[in-house]
């Protein structure tokens, strides 16, 4: 399995949007395809569960968009919740947050949007999502990226990487677990602990060395045996 740094990870991206004229939003929307297809894999049948995605405001986030949208048409329950507002979007996240927002305008009997305000906790939002938010069959963290280093200083941020830890259900982390340092696989105080991690490409050095994540192929996911310890490859896409 090959192994890339951030850095070579970037160049990998670049290369293929440069060299090979492949989009961004591509890409971004190739991932969130492989990331679907695990959902459907694992939890099959995914018409029946409730699927809650944590989007932050970055690529990340996107990510999250760009899933949330195939979600539309194939769950009942589909609740997304931002960590940011959505004037904080900008270029690729910005145009899946768009594309996001036609899916909820015409399957809003369906999804539940709530975007942050500021000083209010994740738990008071909750009753505009339907209530019993602490439970979930699957809950997606698509808050943070390869961008993050030191702690997390966002009180929303903060706020959401809290709520991550304290919901029920299975917990999926998105290109690796949020708040987990990418050049050092560092993580910061609240960094996710999911039970898998879905993410693409090719291997990433910290993640590997975190002992968190695994990286690789297309889509390739690890599952968390304990947290905090190397965890299992468990399927490529």
């Amino acid at each position: 399995m090959k192994v890339f740094t951030p850095e070579q990870m970037r160049a990998f991206d670049q290369t293929a949007t440069i060299e090979y004229s492949i989009p961004s939003i591509v890409l971004m929307e190739n991932a969130a395809l492989r990331v679907v297809e695990f959902l459907e894999w694992k939890f099959a049948p995914l018409e029946d569960k409730r699927i809650v995605i944590l989007c932050g405001k970055g690529n990340n986030g996107g990510d999250g968009f760009a899933i949330a949208r195939h979600l539309v048409e194939k769950v009942e329950d589909l609740r997304v919740l931002l960590a940011c507002q959505i004037g904080d979007f900008k270029g690729d996240a910005a145009t899946n947050y768009q594309a996001f927002d036609r899916s909820f305008n015409k399957n809003s009997n369906t999804i539940e949007f709530v975007e942050a305000v500021p000083g209010l906790p994740f738990d008071e939002m909750l009753p505009a999502c339907g209530g019993e938010g602490y439970q979930a069959d699957i809950i997606l963290d698509a808050l943070l990226g390869t961008g993050f280093h030191g702690e997390v200083t966002d009180w929303h941020l903060n706020d959401a990487l809290y709520f991550f830890q304290q919901m029920r259900g299975a917990k999926i982390s998105v290109d690796l677990p949020s708040a987990l340092n990418a050049e050092s696989g560092e993580a910061a105080k609240l960094a996710s602990k999911p039970d898998y991690t879905i993410t693409f490409a090719a291997g990433c050095f910290c993640v590997m060395e975190s002992n968190v994540a695994v990286k690789s192929g297309s889509a390739t996911l690890a599952q968390h045996q304990h947290r905090w310890r190397k965890p299992k490859l468990v399927a490529r896409f």
